[in-house]
């Protein structure tokens, strides 16, 4: 029996057995008895502190694995979850599976989290596999994400390959490979930092409260069609409750892990590493709230007016908020497999108005495009090595 062991989000089928639940279409049961062997090129980790690494995020924890024939009705399907995995000392895990010899093609999920074959994953053909819809949030109350660090969901097809019959009746085997794909995108708030023409003193007429995300696109299919994960209908969550001075308030779900306090002593130098959010994808049309694009924003609270005991003035404090929208005409839409590092300067005056201040730039809403404000977001592939460009809020 050969070995195969490609990259980290790769995993390759080869022979052994094990139990295995099957499907079979209408008619006689079909084919015999083939033992296949996945070997996992990658292993359960701690999870880090502060934003995943690379290797976080290709942690595989669990495989669920679908068979099918040549006229794409499933044969059989198995959830393998760690304690099936053995680990060879190296990272490497393997799991013994059992199919049918009318196999042809392989379709697998990883990190799913439990065995989801006889729930909403108990489907009998491709169709019906790729019609299945995985919500980003679960239905606690409060809500919470289901994907993180260390349990992202990745998928990926291939097909089965070099079936051999046993020459004495036994078992037939083959060998098929998958590579699997991030279905999540990553946000990560990378780096804030004060510009040199930035105007006001940090903790007295300004400092950063809170990073949050808005219109987080919450439905995603396992399996892409047409290049897409996007099911309809879609369905959105916010980070942060809906405060009436924004509008009306569109009734999307709270998930209080879309939302990062800041609470920095001082910006003598840069801050990073702030906070990560992994996200489905979105395809608005343009950064108008009707089209729901998803925003990181960063908020600002700004001593607007400045206290004059003796000239009776009150001090005035007021939120400002830089917006970074994942949509045409600012940062482009948000695809699956694809990191988005977001690093942000600062140039603006956050001095107080009767000193010449302007609240840095920012809006009074979380939703509106900031004119003058350039944001680094740097997009890279399903391997998330990521390289900053930062651009200045001015």
């Amino acid at each position: 029996m050969k070995s195969v062991l490609v990259s980290m989000l790769a995993i390759a089928a080869l022979a052994s057995c094990s139990r295995q639940e099957f499907v079979d279409p209408p008619g006689p049961q079909e084919g015999g008895k083939m033992l296949v062997d996945i070997t996992l090129n990658s292993g359960e980790t701690t999870k880090a502190s502060g934003a995943a690494t690379v290797a976080d995020d290709k942690t595989i924890s669990d495989v669920t694995v679908f068979f099918l024939n040549p006229t794409n009705q499933i044969v059989s399907k198995q959830w393998v979850d760690g304690s099936g995995l053995t680990d060879d000392g190296s990272g490497v895990k393997t799991a013994t599976l059992e199919t049918r010899s009318t196999a042809t093609q392989m379709m697998v999920i990883a990190n799913l989290g439990g065995d989801r074959t006889t729930g909403t994953l108990n489907v009998s053909t491709k169709a019906q596999l790729q019609a299945v819809v995985q919500s980003l949030i679960n239905t606690d109350n409060p809500p919470l994400p289901v994907q993180v660090t260390g349990d992202v969901l990745m998928s990926g097809e291939g097909t089965v390959d070099n079936m051999t019959a046993s020459s004495d009746g036994s078992a037939s085997t083959a060998d098929a490979s998958v590579t699997l794909n991030f279905i999540a995108a990553k946000i990560t708030l990378s780096s804030i930092e004060l510009g040199a023409d930035v105007k006001g003193d940090y903790g007295t007429d300004f400092k950063f409260t809170r990073a949050f995300l808005l219109n987080v696109q919450t439905n995603s299919w396992y399996f892409p069609t047409a290049s897409s994960y996007i099911p309809d209908p879609k369905a959105y969550a916010n980070g942060s409750a809906w405060d009436a001075s924004w509008g009306t308030d569109p009734g999307y779900p709270v998930v209080a892990d879309f939302n990062q306090t800041l609470n920095f002593p001082d910006m003598n130098a840069a801050k990073t590493d702030i906070a990560h959010w992994y996200v489905f994808e979105n395809n608005p049309t343009s950064v108008q709230q009707a089209e729901h694009p998803t925003i990181l924003v960063v908020e600002v609270e700004w001593t607007k007016t400045k206290a004059d005991a003796d000239a009776g003035v009150a001090e005035e404090k007021a939120m400002k908020m830089f917006n970074v929208i994942f949509a045409p005409g600012d940062k482009g839409e948000i695809k699956a497999g694809q990191a988005y590092n977001v690093a942000l300067t600062f140039n603006g005056d956050f001095r107080p108005e009767n000193q010449g201040g302007n609240g840095g730039g920012g809006d009074d809403k979380p939703d509106q495009p900031n004119v003058n404000a350039n944001v680094a977001i740097t997009v890279t592939p399903a391997s998330w090595t990521d390289q900053a460009t930062p651009k200045p809020f001015e």
